[in-house]
Parts: structure tokens; sequence; C-alpha cells
């Protein structure tokens, strides 16, 4: 399919980390102003010659941009430029985690199209590219792209780093949808102190919102006001790890300035709501949907504005209903959920296609990445194949590099619908 663009927008650069986040939650702006926004604010996803953004919509297998801006060099626009006369293929996009980084030059090499990305960054001074995603469903897509000089290299910090600013990035696009489609109003609102001056009655419905609870939600407030302080730029990591991407699961924040200039927090209903099995509850649902794309319990602790045991809890309980016992049996099991929904054509087509996903794997990986999608450990994988447990975790390296994954979790959720002849 075709990468369309559209003329970008020019915006200065931005800075924090911080910065990034408190753009991605700016309720009053349409989408384009919004895109403008989170450019403006991504310097600390700068490689030194600027970031692009891209907002997509999939309809009938056709990516189109509907809006995107830029700031930086020539080299920046060069490659936007440049990436919107190639032919990319997204199908693995409908599935798979909810949010993604790494270098850009690996991605194109996991589709068979290294050359094709060489071509692109050929004479402007462009080696690599990190590429930041996130995804509504299987039909709204935010990337921002950083160029680099230098090959891409995801560090654990900076891989932590990423996972952080994407999730709230899914989360921002999240709420603007809700807020687009339903009109969502703040079910509650707080002064800068955390102090509640407004709670709706639908926060009431069916959570509960006792004192107890409305003072852990005071104390999120509290949380995103110290990181959005002076510890912004004095510890940026900290300030980041104050501000979650949902309060107690279910709310994002943002801001309001009347007109006299006081300031207020509005918390907006935002939880993933992924589609799952009836006998899962909303929250195990929403934990699943990040475990199957990979992501570790802290991270859905930060995606979900949980405690760490909270969400063990959770996926363990999840994990019995459904009579699964591993992360890889798990993810194989949610694709293969996933793939008859009326919205997920695309993710059929693509679970159905995994084959040439495959292409690069010699026979003996193949049947290593299919038996561990299906969640067998690696003792049980030697066992099976004759062969030494250091020889199965070689080929799941060699997996995993082909593949761009990075977990069994993360393996099943992109071969989960194969299976073998």
């Amino acid at each position: 399919m075709l990468l369309k663009t559209k003329s970008p927008v020019l915006l200065p650069p931005g800075t924090c980390p911080v910065d990034l986040i408190e753009a991605t939650y700016q309720v009053g702006v349409d989408r384009r102003a919004w895109l403008e926004g989170l450019v403006d604010a991504s310097g600390a996803l700068d490689h030194g010659l600027g970031v692009f953004g891209l907002l997509q919509h999939l309809a009938n297998d056709e990516l189109e941009t509907v809006h995107v801006a830029a700031k930086g060099s020539d080299p920046t626009l060069a490659l936007l430029e440049r990436l919107g006369n190639l032919e990319i293929p997204f199908d693995h996009l409908a599935v798979g985690p909810l949010t993604h980084s790494g270098s850009m030059r690996e991605e194109f090499t996991n589709v068979a199209a290294t050359e094709t990305f060489d071509a692109a960054v050929a004479g402007i001074g462009v080696r690599d590219a990190a590429a930041h995603m996130a995804r509504l469903g299987n039909e709204w897509f935010l990337t921002l792209v950083a160029p680099s000089r230098e090959a891409v290299v995801a560090t654990p910090a900076r891989r932590r780093r990423w996972s952080r600013m994407t999730t709230h990035l899914a989360t921002g696009l999240r709420l603007r949808q809700r807020l687009s489609e339903l009109g969502t109003v703040a079910e509650l609102v707080f002064d800068a102190k955390g102090r509640a001056l407004h709670v709706e009655p639908s926060a009431l419905e069916n959570h509960g919102t006792t004192r107890a609870r409305m003072s852990q939600i005071a104390d999120g407030v509290k949380a995103v006001e110290r990181a959005r302080g002076a510890l912004r730029a004095d510890d940026a990591e900290l300030a980041m790890s104050l501000w979650t991407a949902l309060i107690e699961g279910r709310w994002s924040l943002a801001d309001r300035v009347d007109s006299d200039g006081k300031r207020f927090v509005l918390a907006f209903r935002n939880e993933l709501g992924a589609p799952g099995p009836p006998e899962l509850s909303p929250r195990e649902r929403d934990v699943v949907a990040w475990a199957v794309g990979g992501a570790s319990l802290k991270e859905i602790g930060y995606a979900m504005g949980l405690a760490i045991s909270t969400v063990g809890e959770q996926l363990k309980r999840a994990m019995h209903k459904l009579r699964v016992t591993s992360r890889g049996e798990l993810a194989a099991m949610w694709a293969n959920m996933q793939a008859p929904m009326p919205a997920g054509d695309l993710a059929k087509v693509a679970l159905e296609g995994r084959e040439d996903v495959l292409a690069g794997l010699s026979e003996a990986e193949l049947e290593v990445a299919r038996r561990a999608a299906c969640g067998e450990s690696t003792a049980r994988i030697a066992a099976a194949r004759g062969t030494s447990e250091s020889t199965v975790t070689n080929q799941l390296g060699a997996i995993y590099r082909k593949l761009n994954v990075s977990s069994k979790a993360e393996l099943a959720a992109l071969v989960g619908g194969v299976r073998g002849g």
C-alpha cells in the first residue's frame, strides 16, 4: 500500500520528555493542531536532525496520512518526502503491540525491504531513523520519526524512555478519539493542589468512588503536578515515572485554563476497552491486551496506573479463566480471538499471511518459533528437537533479531496465527 503524505507544517524545537507527555493530553485543539503540538514538544526524541509526525487512518486496506507535521533540518524533510513515495507493507501493524519503538532501518529489514530504505536515505545525510508508533485498534496510527546520521541503538535506558512516551501517545490518541466520538465530559475536576471540585455521577457507577479512592486519585493529580514542575528538568526519568498514563486504571488527566487564568485538572474516563471474551472483566481484558504485545508487568502498571502486584493478579486470573499457562499461549489465543471481529478484517488477513513474515527463518528456526509462540519452554523445545537448551536459546536470539521482537509474547502475537503443515 502507498504511504500518502501532505505538506508538513514546520515547527520550532521542543525539549524535555514531560513536554511531549503534556502535549499528548491537549484536549481543546483539533487533530492537526494536536499533532503539531506533539512534534513541537518532541525534542527528547530528536537525534539531531529533527522530528516529523504522521497521523494515519487505515480503511479498505489503504493507509491514508490524515495530517503530517515536521520540524528540523533538510534531511528530515527529505526523508519524509521520500518515504511518501515508497510502497510499504503495513499489514503487520494491525496486530501485535499497542506501541512500538525502534530502528526504522531494522523495521524495513524485517519486511525484506532494506534496499528500499537505503535508497530512500541515499544522499540526504541520513543513515537510520527512530520510529515511535502508537495505534488505536486497527484504524488509527500515530507515528513520530526522528532521523539520525548514525545507526539507532535501543539501549535499555532509551528503550524504557521510549516505552513510557509511546504509552502516553497511545493513551492520548485514545482520549482524542473518545472525545470526538462520544463527546465525553470530565468525570472529575480538581484544582492544581489535588482538591476535588466536581464529581460526575458516572464516576461513581460500578466503581464505588469512595473517599479512599478519591484520595488515591488526588494523589495521582499531585504526582502529575510534581512531574510538571521543576522536576521535569531536574530529573526527567523520575518525572516520567510519576506521570503514569492513567490514574487508577481509568482516568487521563488534562488541563483547562479559564478566562480568568485559573487552572483546573480534568479527569476523563479513558480505559483501553480492549475487546475479548466475556468471561474476562474489562480490566482483565485491558491487562491481557498489553501483555500479549510484550509489555512487562511494570510497563502495564505504568500504562494503567496500577500497582505491579495488581497487574500480576489480574493477568494470573485472566490466564486461569482462559486455561492457558504461559504468555506465549495467551498471545497466540488472543491473536486468534481478534481475527474474526467485524472490524478486524485486516488482522485476519495479516494472521493468515504470516508465512511471508517468517520467510527469512530457516526450517529449524521456523519450528522453534512456532513452538515458542505456543508457549513451550526452552527446555521442552530442546527435548522435542533432540538438541541442547543453549542451541535453542541461540536460535531464539536469531529469531528475535530477524522478526524484530524481544519476547515470546511478542513472537506469539506476530506468528500466533501460523500453523504448521
